[in-house]
């Protein structure tokens, strides 16, 4: 995902590049989601299965401080 600015020959990579680069490296093709959460104490979270058996879990802050996983 990038922008291209019309006019010029100049572009920039955003931010969703990166995060779909990170969930790439665990989230399989072929993969199952099987549960997600919204908004619980600030964290949005979806959970996959790959097709190997192995559990992948994206989890979103949507706060502005820090927030502990337990």
């Amino acid at each position: 995902m990038e922008t291209v600015y019309s006019g010029s020959d100049q572009h920039q990579k955003e931010v969703e590049n990166c995060i779909i680069g990170h969930v790439k490296k665990e989230v399989r093709t072929q993969a199952v989601r099987t549960d997600s959460t919204d908004n619980v104490n600030g964290l949005r979270t979806v959970e996959f299965e790959n097709p190997f058996g192995t559990i992948a879990v994206v989890v979103l802050n949507t706060e502005d401080q820090r927030n502990n996983l337990h």
